[in-house]
């Protein structure tokens, strides 16, 4: 691997895309398991973070990517040998919140609303939003009460009335029976 003066990144800007699976051939590309809904901006990106095992983050530069089914072949200018691959393995690739893919209105990444507030219509705290669980029928907001409890909010229009990412708050109904035991 070659490598010069690394350039650290600020971990609490960048943003989990994929984490490193295998290598890939003899010269040093290895596979991605992808950890976004956008696994063709892989092709776009020209630098990533790498961020180690042992906690250092340092760019790499992105000369390949290729989406193959559920994985993305990646290759490296500073990685050259399977060797260097190798060292790769559970390491996880990052991008800077900036460049994450704009997303419509009222859509919103996963990373943006863990840690919000959820207060009811009537101004009344419910408590913090810890996990977003997807399932068919629509995405629930995970929430930890002030009572520490977790209640499941759906995330749907006629119950989640705002989202305020510069306020880090979610206001939602407060339905009979949604909220309480």
């Amino acid at each position: 691997m070659k490598q010069e003066q690394p350039e650290q990144a600020d971990l609490n800007e960048l943003v989990l895309i994929g984490i490193i699976i295998k290598p890939h051939g003899i010269r040093g590309e290895v596979k991605v398991k992808p950890l976004t809904d956008f696994p063709s901006r892989f092709q776009e990106l020209k630098r990533i973070f790498l961020l180690t095992k042992d906690s250092k983050s340092f760019p790499l530069t992105v000369i390949k990517a290729n989406v193959l089914h559920d994985l993305v072949i990646v290759g490296f200018a500073e990685i050259d040998s399977i060797t260097a691959a190798k060292k790769l393995v559970g390491d996880e690739i990052a991008i800077p919140r900036c460049e994450c893919v704009r997303l419509p209105s009222d859509s919103y990444y996963v990373f943006d609303l863990i840690g919000m507030r959820v207060v009811l219509s009537q101004g009344k705290w419910l408590g913090t939003v810890v996990d977003v669980q997807s399932n068919s029928a629509q995405d629930l907001l995970v929430v930890d009460t002030q009572e520490h409890r977790q209640v499941l909010v759906p995330f749907v229009n006629n119950i989640v009335t705002t989202v305020s990412l510069p306020e880090k708050q979610i206001t939602v109904v407060d339905l009979p029976g949604l909220f309480s035991e």
